[in-house]
């Protein structure tokens, strides 16, 4: 029977003999997968004694550096999958790039050919050129005798030019009188407007005083209201004046009656002092000795008072009264005149009011009269100056209307006689500028021809530049696609290995879940963990530094595979490039190709219009021909990506 000592050394040598096999990352990665049962098995084990903690914590770090182990194997599966989408971006690529350079060898073929079509239409071209050159000479003896009637024609044009400054003389002069007479008629016309901006402000201030006025009379009538309210709080003040005076008259005559009554009482009493003193039982007396005011005044009774007793009118008692009499006799009279003065005012200052409001009304109207005379002013004012104004102008422009006339029938014959003259120099200096402008063309032509010639050089040599580039793409897409093999090659191999490994994983795999039913077993023993344990330690150590020399070789493994996938990223990155490149220059060169064909267009319009010109007028028995191929248009010889014409000087 196989004991746990005898299990977990066959377990160990197992995974030595997987780290013994060199296998990659990922075996590195099922080995510590393999750890697995025995860590379970020493997680039941029973509690360790003093001497065994120091293996515990040994184990743990153990279990920890399995764990990382076990993250780099993770890692490693991510950086599989993604070289492997990679290589099939890299063969994509890789196809592509051969289909792009099929059509590139495909349009050189047909630039060969284009090329070769256009040396064919440059000697066809250098041909025409010739038979033009024996055009112009023959166009330039027809200009030497149109020269000599354009002599002939200029001396006719000099007398035709003299006679035509005399009449250009003549109608400087007219129109210096004209333009006089317009500055008469515009000097007029301003002093009209002058005296128009005089009567408009005469009219203005006229408008500004009636509106003065206007004020002036609101003023007034509110003054005169004004007067009519103090007015009548004069008259209702006069009122209470003549209420106030009928009230101290009535005051007055009720003191006179009782000084009547009291002063005869005294002389009874004077002459009969006996009959006084016999007389009965004296009435009420009025209290004289106390203040009368003017409600006890106006309020003595007319009946007769009862006549006092001879016992209480002394003399001393009678003057006490006639004094006190007196002094309200003086006041009443006081009173009295104040009353009258009071009234008096009042009178004036009703009647200065009344006044006022008479010589308001007056005013008024008298501003109303201006108003109205000074509106009757400003419209006649108004209608003259306009009427004066019309009239000045309709004769200044009728008088401007029959110079007008007379001006334009003088300068009608002037222009008849001098479009005659212009007509005859005209004729004489076209059949010049013909001459001129076939010649003209001919340089032209000669020198599109030079530049045709030397733009077929350019694109010659561009042509051999652009198949000197291609080679070097071949070449350059040979070495990526062989490189792109061997990734190809590299990857399936990877992928060997790691069948290989995971297949060697399975294995351990299973080793361990038979260690472990054997550990789960003998978990029942108390002696044989412990010792086993402290046996198994030194091995483990061994184990692990194994694991990590194994990690530490698919760690390199893996940088050489990314430095692999960045070198093989950047071959394609230069292919895509490359052919970008190319795809350019290509277009270029169709560009330059549809340029070619409009400026071939625009030559061939242009010799037949040189041919029509020359065979209607230059030369009638020059034989016509139709041009077969175009002149190029001329290119900066500069760039060899010129797209751009240059016109020709």
């Amino acid at each position: 029977m196989v004991g746990p000592r005898d299990c977990s050394n066959w377990g160990m040598q197992g995974m030595v003999r997987c780290l013994e096999g060199r296998c990659s990352g990922w075996g590195v990665a099922q080995a510590g997968r393999c750890l697995g049962p025995v860590q379970c098995h020493r997680g039941v084990m029973p509690a360790p004694s003093p001497p065994s903690r120091s293996l515990k914590h040994a184990s743990e770090e153990k279990e920890q550096r399995l764990a990382l182990v076990e993250d780099g194997r993770a890692a490693a599966d991510r950086e599989v999958t993604e070289l492997r989408a990679t290589l099939r971006e890299l063969e994509r690529a890789r196809l592509d790039a051969r289909r792009e350079l099929q059509e590139l060898r495909r349009q050189v073929k047909d630039l060969d050919s284009e090329n070769s079509k256009r040396s064919k239409e440059v000697g066809d071209l250098q041909a025409r050129v010739a038979l033009e050159e024996q055009r112009e000479e023959e166009s330039r003896r027809e200009a030497f005798g149109l020269r000599q009637k354009v002599a002939e024609s200029e001396a006719g044009t000099e007398a035709a030019r003299k006679e035509l400054q005399h009449l250009q003389r003549r109608l400087s002069e007219a129109e210096g009188e004209f333009r006089q007479r317009e500055k008469d008629l515009a000097r007029s016309l301003e002093e009209a407007r002058g005296n128009e901006k005089k009567l408009l402000a005469d009219a203005r201030n006229l408008q500004l005083k009636v509106e003065a006025a206007r004020g002036e009379a609101a003023e007034l009538s509110l003054r005169l209201s004004a007067a009519e309210g103090r007015a009548q709080g004069l008259e209702a003040e006069l009122a209470r004046g003549e209420a106030l005076r009928r009230a101290a008259e009535t005051r007055l005559g009720g003191l006179q009656s009782a000084l009547r009554r009291t002063m005869g009482i005294g002389r009874a009493q004077a002459g009969s002092p006996g009959k006084g003193e016999s007389s009965g039982t004296p009435g009420p007396l009025l209290p004289w000795g106390s203040p009368v005011s003017h409600c006890s005044i106006s309020c003595i009774p007319h009946n007769p008072l009862p006549a006092p007793s001879p016992a209480s009118l002394g003399p001393e008692a009678v003057r006490a009264a006639l004094r006190e009499f007196l002094r309200e006799l003086q006041d009443a009279q006081r009173e009295r005149e104040e009353l009258r003065v009071q009234v008096d005012t009042l009178g004036r200052r009703l009647e200065e009011v009344e006044e006022e409001r008479d010589s308001a009304s007056a005013r008024a109207q008298q501003l109303q009269k201006l108003v109205a005379e000074s509106e009757e002013g400003r419209r006649s004012m108004e209608l003259s100056s306009t009427q004066a104004t019309l009239l000045l102008q309709e004769e200044t422009l009728r008088r401007g209307e029959r110079e007008r006339r007379a001006l334009r029938e003088k300068v009608a014959t002037l222009e008849r006689s001098l479009h005659a003259t212009e007509g005859e120099h005209r004729a004489a200096q076209e059949r010049l500028s013909a001459v001129r402008a076939s010649e003209a063309e001919l340089q032209d032509a000669k020198r599109r021809l030079e530049v045709a010639e030397s733009r077929s050089t350019q694109l010659e040599l561009q042509q051999r530049v652009l198949e000197g580039e291609l080679q070097r793409a071949r070449l350059a897409l040979g070495e990526r696609q062989a490189e792109a093999r061997a990734m190809q090659d590299r990857a399936e191999l990877l992928q060997k290995q790691l069948a290989e490994s995971e297949q060697r994983a399975g294995a351990l795999q299973l080793a361990m879940e038979r260690l472990s039913a054997v550990l789960a077993e003998s978990g029942s023993k108390d002696d044989a963990p412990s010792t086993a344990a402290l046996a198994d330690g030194p091995v483990v150590h061994e184990q692990l530094l194994q694991l990590q020399s194994a990690l530490a070789a698919g760690e390199l493994d893996r940088r050489a595979l990314q430095e692999g996938l960045e070198v093989a990223r950047q071959a394609l990155a230069e292919a895509r490039e490359e052919k970008g490149a190319l795809r350019e220059q290509l277009q270029g060169l169709r560009e330059e190709q549809e340029v070619l064909q409009r400026s071939k267009e625009e030559l061939e319009a242009q010799v037949r219009q040189q041919q029509e010109v020359s065979g209607g007028g230059c030369t009638p028995h020059a034989p016509s021909f139709r041009p077969s191929a175009p002149l190029p248009a001329p290119y900066c010889t500069l760039c060899p990506r010129s797209q751009h014409p240059i016109d020709p000087v």
